[in-house]
């Protein structure tokens, strides 16, 4: 097998792992956003200060006197203006399932991973530049080919512009904004349900269509960002955290990059 086709072949795996672009164009907190954390972290430049989401101070406003519309508006400005975030979880997309697990820094990329049907692929991007590693059993997938399996697993390829129509989907999850900006903003009708904690929050239960398109999670103590979107009843959602915290950001080194087609 070419390293050209195996390259193709890997485009044709991230396409088919994140179908996302249904995931990418988001809709309502129940529809299908993508999104979160961790993956590998290859070192170098940090983005964003230190000021988690962990902040005791109250609300500037009592969210609980305010209207649920009011309060989702603030969640999703607060969202937006995120020097950071982490956001791992599962959503589900045309009945299929994806584990996702990101870091994003507002305006620089991400790093991450995002799994699927016994597959998991890891993707870097700083700035315009992305790359993209999958396992062996993706890769063996992909290709048909155990030796190609061998040879690129741990690889990391490079998105070019011969093959970014292919990963184009796939990267707008590394984007905070184009990947949940749109739950953050349902076309249902929002209304305002109890009061409960999550993973340590105080937060406001804000449904969406009274829970069957959805639920965002809005954090009542600090600023109000959103703690947790829940993708309708089938118990997806997706957790954030790590709100301003740095994350490094950086190319990954060259002995870990898979040689182009004709290099």
């Amino acid at each position: 097998m070419t390293r050209g086709r195996v390259l193709a072949a890997a485009a044709a795996l991230v396409t088919l792992l994140t179908a996302c672009s249904g995931a990418s164009s988001g809709g309502s907190a129940g529809g299908s956003p993508g999104a979160s954390s961790s993956g590998p972290s290859p070192t170098a430049s940090a983005s964003g200060s230190a000021s988690g989401a962990a902040s005791g101070s109250p609300s500037a406003v009592d969210l609980t006197a305010a209207s649920a519309d009011e309060i989702l508006a603030q969640s999703r400005a607060a969202f937006l203006a995120a020097p950071s975030v982490h956001a791992k979880g599962v959503l589900l997309t045309d009945g299929t399932s994806y584990t996702i697990d990101l870091r994003l820094v507002k305006g620089r990329g991400a790093v991450g991973t995002v799994g699927s049907r016994g597959g998991r692929l890891t993707v870097v991007r700083v700035g315009n530049a992305a790359y993209v590693s999958l396992d062996a059993a993706s890769l063996r997938a992909a290709t048909g080919s155990a030796e190609a399996a061998r040879r690129y697993a741990g690889k990391y390829f490079s998105v070019t512009s011969s093959n970014r129509a292919a990963f184009t989907p796939f990267l707008a999850l590394t984007d905070a904004g184009q990947a949940f900006g749109p739950a953050l903003a349902p076309t249902g009708a929002v209304t305002k349900g109890s009061v409960s904690t999550v993973n340590g929050r105080r937060v406001i239960d804000l449904l969406v269509d009274g829970g069957s398109s959805g639920d965002v999670f809005v954090a009542l103590d600090g600023k109000p960002y959103p703690v947790r979107i829940g993708y309708g009843k089938g118990g997806q959602h997706v957790d954030f955290d790590s709100y301003g915290a740095k994350v490094a950001l950086a190319k990954p080194p060259a002995s870990k990059l898979a040689p182009t087609p004709g290099g």
